[in-house]
Formats: C-alpha cells, structure tokens, sequence
C-alpha cells in the first residue's frame, strides 16, 4: 500500500478550521517536569 493509496479520498475544504493543539492530562506536572524525571542522566 502507498502514499496514494492511503490518501484516496481525501480533500481539504474551506469550511475546517484551527482548533489548536488537542490536549488531555492529569498528571498535574508540566511536560518539562516529566521529560526531566524520564530522562537519565549521564555518568
């Protein structure tokens, strides 16, 4: 399967609009603070 077969179908109107970047969390803790506490640190 190809890029064109995967895109069969689709269009872009004038009626879809930006709603912005969808987001869900409730961890509480801002995603610097979580990168932080996943990433090792070096030796």
């Amino acid at each position: 399967m190809g890029l064109t077969d995967i895109a069969e179908g689709v269009s872009v109107t004038t009626r879809q609009r930006d709603r912005g970047v969808a987001s869900v969390d409730r961890t509480g803790e801002s995603l610097a603070d979580q990168l932080a506490a996943s990433t090792p640190t070096s030796p």
